[in-house]
Parts: C-alpha cells; sequence; structure tokens
C-alpha cells in the first residue's frame, strides 16, 4: 500500500510493506527519514482529526491506497523540578519554569515546623 505523509511543507510517498501496518512503523519511517531525534521530539501523526496511537492500525482506522497523513514534531515535555511530599507520599512535577521560582525564605504562616535546609516555593507575581 502506498500512502502520503504532509511534513513541514513536503509530501512524503511512502509504501508500506503487509506486516508494518502499525502508526509507530510510520513513525520510525519518518524518524529515520528527516533525521528525528527520538529522545528530544516527538512525531505526530494525525489522520481525519485525529492523532495516531503507536499501536493503531492504519487500515482499521480507514487509511487506505492513496491516503494522506499529517506529521508534526513536538520537542518532548522534560520536568523542570520534583517535589517530593513526605506527608502524602505524591510526587509533584513542574514543567515550565515561569511559574515557579525557588525563594529560599519561610513562610510560618502555618504553624507547621519546616526543616532549616529545606527550599520553598512561592508563585511568581507579575
Amino acid at each position: 500500500m502506498k500512502i502520503f505523509v504532509a511534513f513541514g511543507g513536503h509530501r512524503l510517498s511512502v509504501r508500506i510493506k503487509p506486516g508494518l501496518t502499525k502508526a509507530k512503523a510510520i513513525k520510525d519511517m519518518i524518524r529515520y527519514k528527516f533525521d528525528v531525534s527520538a529522545t528530544e521530539q516527538v512525531v505526530i501523526l494525525s489522520f481525519a482529526g485525529s492523532s495516531l496511537q503507536d499501536e493503531w492500525v492504519l487500515t482499521d482506522i480507514g487509511v487506505s491506497q492513496a491516503s494522506t497523513l499529517k506529521c508534526t514534531v513536538k520537542d518532548v515535555d522534560r520536568p523542570i523540578l520534583f517535589i517530593h511530599s513526605v506527608y502524602n507520599g505524591q510526587t509533584i512535577v513542574i514543567l515550565d519554569d515561569e511559574n515557579v521560582k525557588l525563594t529560599g525564605q519561610r513562610s510560618g504562616n502555618c504553624g507547621a515546623s519546616f526543616p532549616k535546609n529545606a527550599v520553598y516555593l512561592s508563585p511568581l507575581s507579575g
């Protein structure tokens, strides 16, 4: 089967072997063809308005001969800060650095005792 992939102003024709009909196989082919880093970027394929999951079989979702898939590449969102709560055991992941700053100040408004070497977070203002 031959399909087309629209990517960054290019239109790539892709021949799909009968055994390689999952979306992950197409994503891997695009990574190889356009030298997209697997650790730094994510390949997203779309068809008929839906983002294709890696395990989806193309023929099951209506991709047929001469169909066009839209391809976009996004940078991987990496956490910049992990906060572990000893109280409830949860870990909070902060993905951006624009809404949080490290202050080094202690807020004593709740009456709790905090370790002296703890770093405290406060929201950025204006």
